[in-house]
């Protein structure tokens, strides 16, 4: 690391207007996308293990002596597709199946023996079963073990037929998971303390079908996600709903965030709608309260609903008609309202110069209540941002410097200029982009954007934001046997020491973004250097008692190295740093 070459003053102007810190801006967004559930937060080791996916072959699965049965979905277990083996094999290889000394493992196999005589053999190198089979009238039989697992990693499962054998599903999962997810990585999300998780996300809402996934896991049918080629493409396209509308409770209770829910305008209507609020939030003397008490799970109490996602993009007849959209909007609330009047709506609108039509044609046409505005931010366009990231980095160098937002100055003077004083904004889409893994140009783009909203939460109403999205997205990184949080991860938690403080203005080089707070006197400042060059920071006024910085190695969308450095008063280039301050007596 480089000294610092100049001492850089900031002075607090604790006289001046201050407001409180939003807490609700550390609230998650976790969506049903690329890595982010499969290779992320599920426990399940196989991918498109319903044998769902694919044209000519099994996606992911080699085959031998095998025929894929494509045209009869009923006989399946969970209305997809399968495959009939004779005297044949079938085989996935995989960076997920990382198997651990010390942890157990189950391999289970579905399936029905078609000849007289069938013998199944399953598992992986050294860690197999055989099962003797014989047809009978039962549409299947679960074949299942347990083992001890010995470190290895890339591993292959495997699935040999002796006979003929109709083979449905397979799963292979650790047996401490939970509700289907890892707990190592909910144990990173426990550390993140998101104050709220949206689920299932945004463009993945359209095509989750809530009441199938209320069933067990190997009856959910696979969700089809090839018409949009952005969203499932780590998984052929496909989602097994490894995690449905319970587990996501079970999530959210375990991490301790108030979980949300997000409504398509595709998916339901009114009653839809009245079916799904009854069965998270009614009593059991309601008809789906019933059905959930029966599972074994006491009232959800969602209390935050959004109304459709993106429908100006992705809403079929709504995305060409903002009126119809608000129409659809209309029926799914005020449906809802009748079973739970306390709830929270939150409308989705855009602000794109080009379809601000759309959203001028919804509020025309609203006329229900609703709680927060929804806003989706992207600072970048996509999983690279811009083809030279070098320019992009450049870019980030300049952004964020004057506190205005033209998306969110058409919604304060245009859209709700006459009732703006009730308006409060949810921002819950927000990243540097959609579908980056971790990187140092990421951290700088994030604690840009969250030292904007905290600065800006009194001037466009700013009460709640969702980052988007945290597993293998920018927060924490997740391979088949590690979980590490990263540079964003730890911003992500550093930030939330700003909570229950008051935001007050600073007067500071250029160079220095900062976000200070007031704590019964003691000050918590963020600061982020935009210069390559490092600098001592000098707070007028106040010592720094303690200090801990993320400090960048390389500022690019290549590199994710940082060093985390504690109690030092030098700000690194492209760094952040987060110090404790207290009063000097007698100043």
């Amino acid at each position: 690391m480089q000294k610092a070459t100049a001492i850089k003053r900031i002075i607090p102007d604790l006289n001046g207007p201050k407001f409180s810190f939003e807490n609700g801006l550390f609230g998650i967004n976790t969506e049903v996308t690329r890595k982010g559930f499969y290779g992320g937060i599920c426990a399940q080791m196989l991918n498109n293990r319903k044998l769902y996916a694919g044209e000519d072959s099994v996606d992911g699965w080699d085959c031998n002596g095998a025929i894929r049965v494509t045209d009869h979905p009923r006989d399946s277990l969970c209305d997809s597709n399968y495959v009939i083996l004779n005297d044949g094999t079938m085989r996935q290889k995989s960076e997920l199946i990382a198997l651990r000394k010390g942890k157990q493992y189950e391999a289970k196999a579905w399936v029905k023996a078609l000849s007289a005589e069938v013998t199944v053999t399953l598992g992986v190198s050294s860690h197999e079963k055989t099962f003797e089979l014989v047809s009978d009238d039962f549409k299947y039989k679960e074949l299942s073990f347990t083992f001890d697992g010995e470190d290895a990693d890339n591993e292959t499962f495997y699935i040999n037929v002796f006979g003929e054998a109709a083979v449905f599903e397979a799963s292979l999962l650790p047996t401490d998971y939970f509700y289907g997810m890892r707990r190592d990585v909910i144990e990173a999300l426990r550390e993140l303390s998101p104050a709220a998780v949206r689920f299932p996300g945004g463009c993945y809402a359209d095509h989750f079908e809530w009441r199938e996934s209320l069933k067990a896991p190997q009856f959910r049918k696979p969700v089809d996600g090839r018409s949009k080629a952005f969203m499932l493409r780590d998984t052929y396209h496909q989602d097994c709903v490894e995690i449905g509308l319970n587990e996501f409770i079970m999530l959210c209770r375990e991490i301790g965030a108030e979980p949300e829910y997000t409504v398509s305008h595709l998916q339901s209507d009114g009653e839809d709608a009245r079916c799904l609020i009854e069965y998270c939030n009614g009593g059991a003397d309601t008809e789906y309260g019933a059905i959930r008490e029966a599972l074994g799970f006491a009232p959800f109490d969602i209390k935050v609903w959004y109304i459709g996602n993106e429908s100006y993009y992705f809403g079929g007849p709504y995305r060409f008609d903002g009126g119809l959209a608000a129409e659809r909007t209309n029926e799914i609330v005020k449906s809802m309202m009748t079973v739970d009047p306390d709830i929270k709506a939150v409308i989705g609108l855009v602000s794109d110069k080009h379809l601000q039509p759309w959203s001028k044609a919804f509020m025309e046409r609203l006329d229900c209540p609703y709680g927060y505005v929804s806003y989706h931010w992207y600072y970048g366009t996509g999983p690279t941002a811009e083809s030279d990231g070098a320019a992009a980095c450049e870019r980030l160098k300049h952004t964020y410097l004057h506190d205005t937002d033209e998306g969110l100055e058409f919604y304060k003077n245009e859209l709700f200029s006459a009732v703006w004083d009730k308006v409060k904004i949810c921002v819950d889409e927000w990243n540097f982009c959609w579908g980056s893994g971790s990187n140092n140009a990421l951290l700088l783009s994030n604690a840009y954007q969250m030292h904007f909203f905290a600065h800006n939460a009194e001037k466009y109403h700013i009460r709640e934001a969702r980052f988007f999205m945290p597993i293998n997205e920018g927060m924490i990184t997740v391979n088949g046997a590690d979980c590490k949080t990263d540079s964003s991860g730890v911003l992500f938690k550093l930030m939330q020491n700003h909570k229950n403080g008051n935001v007050c203005a600073c007067t500071a080089d250029a160079a220095l973004d900062v976000l200070c707070t007031e704590h019964e006197g003691e000050l918590y400042m963020s600061v982020i250097n935009r210069d390559e060059a490092p600098c001592e920071i000098s707070v007028q006024g106040y010592e720094i008692t303690s200090s801990y910085q993320i400090a960048v190695r390389d500022f690019s969308f290549n590199s994710d190295e940082y060093d985390l450095i504690k109690d030092e008063k030098t700000i690194y280039g492209n760094s952040v740093i987060f110090m404790n301050l207290k009063k000097i007596k007698g100043v």
